[in-house]
């Protein structure tokens, strides 16, 4: 794998590189595990702030917890945070929701509209 040379990385600059900005963006998303030995990844830029590859593969949607693992244990947890809360939420609403939804259509309260 090679560092990618467009412009020296300077981390002191207050110049602006878009097109490093955009490969970085791009490596820091969420990918396939690259070896760096695998003799298919030669030839993968690289950014050259943080080392990642810019060409990743990336995963899909339906991707298990345990594929993320190589990427640290942030990117799993706040995975599984999502798919907490998104089943948190569907449960408080068909406990609290429905009932409160069927309760305040069958107690005819509600003034007919004419």
């Amino acid at each position: 794998m090679e560092k990618d040379n467009e412009g020296e990385y300077n981390p002191e600059s207050t110049k602006v590189n878009f097109k490093m900005a955009m490969n970085h963006g791009q490596a820091k998303r969420v990918y396939k595990y690259v070896k760096i030995d695998d003799p298919e990844t030669e030839g993968r830029r690289l950014c050259p702030c943080c080392g990642l590859p810019i060409d990743g593969e990336e995963l899909p949607l339906g991707t298990p917890l345990k594929d993320l693992y190589h990427l640290g244990p942030g990117y799993a947890l706040y995975f599984k945070f999502l798919k907490d809360c998104s089943l948190m939420f569907l449960l408080v609403f068909l406990v609290g929701g429905l009932y409160g939804l069927i309760t305040n259509a069958e107690s005819g309260d509600c003034p007919d509209q004419d």
